[in-house]
């Protein structure tokens, strides 16, 4: 069984696409925990009643603390009370709203599996010089995969440590360092690059559509424009720099409404049926 936990918050326009790609390109017995969050969970609960979203469970976020870390641990808190225990064959998935799978990906993830306890996204590409070099690189939360019993057994958990650290990963990255452990990175290996770190694909069979909820607009656009004197006021200074980025992100998106293969196609330059 994989067990998959997603968060949706102020938008549900990722849902279906995660949806359509996961039961597409899926092969195993699975099922998604997605928490919802300033979006009607009681209208999703009905479509689910009513045979929509046959793999998913909803979950209210509406009232939980609104920190994506937390919110990771509760839903996984709610897998455990209702599985009360997991075989050595149970995956844990956390994974971002606006990312799924674009190919066959089980097999490929269960021999990773057997290298390393965590496969996980790692956005190596995206500088984080805020960041102090002994936390990088790390396992990414879009796209983070291990063995459920592996994750409960140990009492891991997502967590920040301010003011050091401001994104979950780090933290995760340095407890497998301390008790002996490594990750297998997937990395980013698009053949076509619209931008250098959204719309990204990952290990052949992630794609991470980026910043699907929030100002579009990371890192990599402050630091690599070495001629603007860039700073974290970058985009106070140059509003047009978020505001193309949002203007590439909905032309791929209704790309990707518009045609199911258009990120195997144009970004990753293959065929997949």
């Amino acid at each position: 069984m994989i067990h998959i936990v997603t968060i949706h918050h102020e938008t549900d326009k990722f849902l279906d696409l995660q949806d359509f790609y996961f039961e597409k390109f899926t092969n195993w017995e699975y099922k998604i925990y997605s928490g919802l969050s300033e979006i009607d969970y009681n209208a999703y609960v009905h479509k689910n009643r009513e045979g929509q979203y046959k793999n998913y469970e909803f979950v209210d976020l509406n009232n939980v603390l609104n920190q994506h870390w937390f919110r990771m641990n509760y839903i996984f808190n709610h897998i455990k009370e209702k599985q009360k225990t997991f075989s050595d064959e149970d995956i844990l998935i956390f994974t971002d709203g606006d990312a799924w799978t674009i190919t066959d990906w089980v097999p490929t993830l269960l021999n990773l599996l057997e290298k390393n306890p965590v496969v996980a996204v790692d956005r190596r590409e995206n500088p984080e010089p805020a960041l102090h070099p002994n936390f990088k690189p790390y396992p990414h939360p879009c796209f983070f995969a291990t063995k459920a019993r592996f994750w409960d057994e140990n009492k891991l958990e997502w967590s920040l440590h301010p003011p050091q650290i401001e994104t979950a990963g780090p933290v995760l990255m340095l407890w497998l360092k301390q008790n002996g452990y490594d990750y297998t990175p997937l990395l980013r290996n698009n053949v076509f690059n619209l931008h250098p770190l959204y719309f990204g694909i990952y290990g052949d069979m992630i794609y991470h559509h980026g910043a699907g909820n929030r100002i579009v607009y990371d890192s990599i656009d402050i630091w690599t424009r070495k001629g603007l004197n860039p700073g974290f006021d970058l985009d106070l200074r140059y509003p047009s720099i978020p505001k193309f980025n949002k203007k590439l992100s909905d032309l791929v998106y209704n790309e990707i409404i518009e045609d199911e293969n258009f990120i195997n196609v144009f970004l990753m330059g293959r065929e997949v049926k």
